[in-house]
C-alpha cells in the first residue's frame, strides 16, 4: 500500500473509532445518571432510560453496518493495491529478463551527460522557433544538419529534455489526453554497440515497450518466440514490434541523432529505417534525426524536412558558449571572444579548442599573436595539437593513437601508458621498458589535452571530428 492510500485508510478507521467511542460515553453517560437516581425517581426515569438505551441501540447498529461496509472498502482497495503491485513486480522483472536479453545499450546516461554538455541560453533559436514547434504540434519528420562539431547532439538532447517535461505536464492534467510516448538512440562512434543499427532498434522497441499500454507485450511474445531468448530477433522482427507499438501507442515521439556515427555497413539499412518512418500514416508519428550531410543520407532522405545549420545561426549561441569559457580567464583575455567566434565558423567543437589555445597564452601582449596563429577549422588545430608534442615523443604519441583507435577493446591509463613503454629508437629491436609507465602516464593527458578523453576505466578519442581527422591522415598511424 503506498503512503497516500495508507493514509486514507488511517483516516477513515480513526474517523470510526472516534464515533466508537462517543457512542460508548454515552451509553456510560446513560448508565451512570440512572445509578445517581433513588426510589421513585429511579423508578419513572426507566421508562425514560429504555428509550434512550432503544435510540442508542439503533445508533450502534448504524455504526456496525458502516463498519463492516468501511472494512470491506478496504480490503477491497488492499486486493486492488497488491494487484497492482504485483504487476508492477511482474513488469520489473519482465524489463530486466528483455533487457538482459536484447542487451542494448541504455541512453539515460548519455542523455543527461549530453544535456549538461549545454550552456543556459544556447537553443533557443530551434526550441522557440517555428520549424519545431509545427514539428511537435503535428505529425511529420525534421532533419537538422550540420558539419561535425556544430553541437547536432546538445541540440538533441535539448529537444528530448522538452520532450520530456511536456509529457509530465500530461501526466500531471486530470482527464487529460494521453501523454505521446518518446524514444531516442544516439549514435556513438566511442561506443562499438552506439554505432549498431540493431542496437538502435532494440533500445527503441525497449523504450516504447516500456511505454505501452500493455507493457512488453509484443517484446514478450517475441522473446517467448525463440524458445525463451535462446537467439535475438532479427532487424526485421524488430521493425515489425516497432510498427506494432506505434499504432498501439498512437502519437509517438523518435529521435535518432547523429546517423553518421553508426558503421556504414549499416547506413543502407539506416536510410530504409528512416523512410519508413517518415512514410508512416497509420499514427501520429513525430521522426527527428540528426547528422552531417553525407552523400547517402542527403539522397536518400532528400524528401524529409530539414535545417541546416549555418555559421550565421550559430553565432549568437557560439559567443555564449565562448564567453561563459573565458569567465575561469583572465580579464584582459575576454577581447579574445570576437574572433574566438568568427574563426570558430559555427563550430562549438573548434571554438573550445581554439579556447584551450587562448588559455595557454600567459601574457596579455602576446594575446594578438596568439590569435592570429589559430588555425579556423578543425583539421587546421588537430595539426596545431599534434605538432606541438615532441618530435622525440611524437612516435609513441602515435603508437598510443593506434590503441585508442583499433584496439577491440577500452584501455585505461595504465594499460596505455605500459602499451608505449618501449625504447624505439632501434627499429630493428624494440625494448620493452616498464620503467617509462609512469612518465607515460604523465605524459599522455599532456599530448592528447584536446584529442582524447581520460576517464577512470577508459581513454576514448575527444570527438568524432578527431577520428574523421585521423583517418583522413591515416599515414599518421602507420
Amino acid at each position: 500500500m503506498d503512503a497516500t492510500n495508507q493514509l486514507d485508510f488511517l483516516g477513515r478507521l480513526k474517523a470510526d473509532l472516534d464515533t466508537y467511542g462517543g457512542l460508548l460515553r454515552k451509553a456510560s453517560g446513560f448508565l451512570e445518571e440512572y445509578d445517581s437516581q433513588r426510589g421513585l425517581t429511579h423508578f419513572a426515569a426507566r421508562n425514560e432510560l429504555g428509550s434512550k438505551l432503544s435510540a442508542l441501540n439503533r445508533e450502534l447498529d448504524s455504526f456496525g453496518a458502516r463498519f463492516r461496509t468501511n472494512r470491506l472498502i478496504d480490503i477491497a482497495l488492499n486486493q486492488k493495491l497488491d494487484a497492482m503491485t504485483s504487476r508492477k513486480v511482474l513488469d520489473t522483472v519482465l524489463e530486466v529478463k528483455l533487457e538482459k536479453w536484447l542487451q542494448s545499450l541504455d541512453m539515460k546516461q548519455k542523455q543527461v551527460e549530453t544535456l549538461q554538455l549545454r550552456k543556459d541560453g544556447t537553443g533557443l533559436w530551434l526550441l522557440e522557433g517555428d520549424m519545431l514547434m509545427n514539428w511537435q504540434d503535428n505529425p511529420g519528420s525534421l532533419w537538422i544538419l550540420g558539419q561535425s562539431g556544430t553541437g547536432k547532439s546538445v541540440l538533441s538532447s535539448a529537444v528530448i529534455s522538452k520532450l520530456q517535461h511536456d509529457t509530465q505536464l500530461f501526466q500531471a492534467m486530470k482527464n487529460g489526453p494521453p501523454p505521446p510516448a518518446i524514444a531516442f538512440f544516439y549514435f556513438d562512434f566511442k561506443e562499438k554497440e552506439g554505432q549498431a543499427m540493431d542496437s538502435a532498434l532494440r533500445r527503441i522497441v525497449l523504450q516504447l515497450s516500456a511505454q505501452s499500454l500493455h507493457p512488453y507485450r509484443a517484446l514478450d511474445q517475441q522473446y517467448l518466440s525463440r524458445s525463451n531468448g535462446q537467439t535475438l530477433p532479427t532487424s526485421q522482427d524488430l521493425v515489425n514490434i516497432i510498427k506494432e507499438l506505434l499504432v498501439e501507442l498512437g502519437r509517438t515521439y523518435i529521435i535518432l541523432d547523429a546517423l553518421d556515427e553508426c558503421k556504414e555497413h549499416d547506413h543502407p539499412q539506416l536510410v530504409d529505417f528512416i523512410s519508413t518512418l517518415h512514410n508512416w500514416s497509420k499514427t501520429p508519428l513525430h521522426l527527428l534525426v540528426t547528422s552531417q550531410p553525407r552523400q547517402i543520407f542527403t539522397g536518400g532522405l532528400e524528401s524529409v524536412p530539414f535545417i541546416m545549420l549555418e555559421p550565421d545561426l550559430l553565432q549568437d549561441d557560439i559567443r555564449l558558449f565562448v564567453v561563459n569559457k573565458l569567465q575561469n580567464l583572465p580579464s584582459w583575455a575576454h577581447r579574445a571572444a570576437d574572433r574566438v567566434v568568427s574563426k570558430s565558423n559555427g563550430m562549438f567543437r573548434l571554438a573550445a579548442c581554439l579556447m584551450v589555445e587562448v588559455s595557454h597564452c600567459t601574457w596579455e601582449d602576446k594575446l594578438d599573436k596568439t590569435l592570429d596563429d589559430l588555425p579556423s577549422d578543425l583539421l587546421g588545430i588537430y595539426d596545431r595539437f599534434l605538432h606541438a608534442i615532441r618530435p622525440d615523443n611524437f612516435v609513441y604519441a602515435v603508437g598510443a593513437l593506434r590503441w585508442i583507435m583499433f584496439s577491440y577493446k577500452y584501455h585505461d591509463l595504465d594499460d596505455l601508458a605500459d602499451t608505449i613503454a618501449f625504447d624505439l629508437a632501434d627499429p630493428t629491436q624494440y625494448i620493452y621498458k616498464p620503467n617509462r609507465r609512469e612518465g607515460n602516464q604523465t605524459a599522455l593527458p599532456k599530448w592528447f589535452e584536446r584529442l582524447a578523453i581520460f576517464e577512470e576505466d577508459s581513454v576514448t578519442l575527444a570527438h568524432a571530428s578527431v577520428e574523421d581527422y585521423l583517418l583522413i591522415f591515416a599515414s599518421l598511424l602507420r
